[in-house]
C-alpha cells in the first residue's frame, strides 16, 4: 500500500520539466517582443520632429530684421574701395610665330655610341668542369645544376633536384 501511494504522489502529478522550459522561453520572447513594442511606440509619439530638420535637408536661414532708428550709427557707411583692375596679357597671334619653319643652321649631334651587346648566356652542361665550387647554373633543359667535387678531385657541375 505504502509503494503504490508513494508511486502515485511522486510520479503522476509531476509535470514534464521539457514542456516547463517551453512555456517559460515563450514567455520571455512574449515580454521582450512586448516591452520592444511599447518603447518603439513611446519613442515615435514623444519625438518632435519639427523640433530638427528632416535628414538631407539644411537648417532655415536666419532672416536679419531691420533696426529701428535710434540704432543706426551716426558715422555715414565709407564708399567701397575700388577693385584693383586687372589687365589682360598683350597676346601674340602671329601665325609665322606659331608656324614652324626650317632652319637654315644644321646642327650635328654627334650619335652615341653604340652599346655593346650583352653576353650571351652561357648555360652549364652537367659533368663539365667548373671554377666555382657551390655556384648555381642552369643547363638548356632549365635543370638546376651545382658546382661540386667530383670523385676524381676536380669540380664539376652535378644536377641538385
Amino acid at each position: 500500500m505504502q509503494r503504490a501511494a508513494s508511486r502515485t504522489a511522486n510520479g503522476r502529478h509531476r509535470r514534464p520539466k521539457q514542456s516547463d522550459r517551453v512555456v517559460l522561453a515563450l514567455k520571455i520572447t512574449t515580454f521582450v517582443l512586448l516591452a520592444g513594442l511599447v518603447g518603439m511606440v513611446v519613442l515615435l509619439f514623444t519625438d518632435e520632429p519639427a523640433s530638427r530638420p528632416a535628414a538631407g535637408q539644411s537648417p532655415a536661414v536666419p532672416t536679419i530684421t531691420p533696426s529701428r532708428e535710434g540704432d543706426r550709427p551716426s558715422v555715414a557707411p565709407t564708399e567701397p574701395s575700388v577693385p584693383p583692375v586687372i589687365e589682360e596679357p598683350e597676346m601674340q597671334t602671329r601665325t609665322a610665330d606659331i608656324v614652324a619653319t626650317p632652319s637654315t643652321t644644321t646642327t650635328t649631334s654627334a650619335a652615341p655610341p653604340p652599346q655593346p651587346a650583352p653576353p650571351p648566356i652561357q648555360y652549364a652542361v652537367i659533368g663539365e668542369r667548373c671554377d666555382d665550387p657551390g655556384a648555381f647554373s642552369i643547363t638548356r633543359e632549365q635543370e638546376t645544376v651545382m658546382c661540386v667535387r667530383s670523385s676524381r678531385g676536380s669540380f664539376r657541375w652535378r644536377q641538385v633536384f
